[in-house]
């Protein structure tokens, strides 16, 4: 439930030092106007998904065009992204890593493509996690000037990209099922070895 707030989400992300671009939350559109005139925002639904309702304002005349019902508005610091977003999988420990468009439009979009975690991004990932208590999660990452920013988490992503995602989430699965039936907690237990 959490990590449907966006606002609370990242509250808890930079209380846990991940790097984040500044976060603001406004009551109208129009107080968003000043914070402009350090350069552009991203304002997202706080309890949206799937990049719906996600816009890039660069001056105070797109502000006009926001919904003024939807409070609160949440808003980013807009960051040029310096390639594809990196959308960043981790379930149990493991980190997969998937280069992305955003918005993708086709299913082969989606998949993106693969590539290696560096040790930074996998250090990101699961403090990305801890932060939360999971280890089944989705993150999405921009980098720009060479610097890497969370931008968006999900506890239960679509995993598309990741090698045999359905395999690794069936085990997932079924591991902390029997886990709970046992009386452990899934999280109690979490720092099983792969594949054990």
């Amino acid at each position: 439930m959490t990590l449907r707030n966006k606002i609370v989400t990242f509250q808890i992300l930079q209380a846990a030092d991940v790097p984040t671009p500044k976060t603001c939350v406004a009551s109208k559109p129009e107080d968003l106007a000043v914070l402009l005139g350090d350069g552009p925002l991203v304002v997202k639904p706080f309890r949206g998904s799937g990049g719906e309702g996600v816009r890039v304002i660069w001056d105070a005349e797109e502000l006009d065009n926001l919904p003024a019902d939807h409070e609160p508005i949440f808003a980013q610091r807009y960051h040029r992204p310096d390639g594809l977003d990196l959308k960043i999988y981790c379930i149990e420990g493991q980190v997969f890593g998937v280069r992305r468009i955003w918005p993708a439009r086709t299913y082969t979009e989606k998949l993106g493509e693969p590539f290696t975690i560096t040790p930074e991004l996998r250090k990101i990932a699961l403090s990305c996690g801890e932060a939360f208590g999971i280890d089944l999660y989705g993150i999405d990452i921009i980098e720009s000037s060479g610097h890497p920013y969370v931008v968006d988490m999900s506890s239960f992503p679509g995993f598309k990209g990741v090698p045999d995602a359905a395999l690794r989430l069936a085990d997932y699965i079924y591991w902390a099922a029997d886990h709970a039936v046992g009386g452990q907690g899934p999280l109690a237990a979490s720092r099983r070895k792969v594949g054990a």
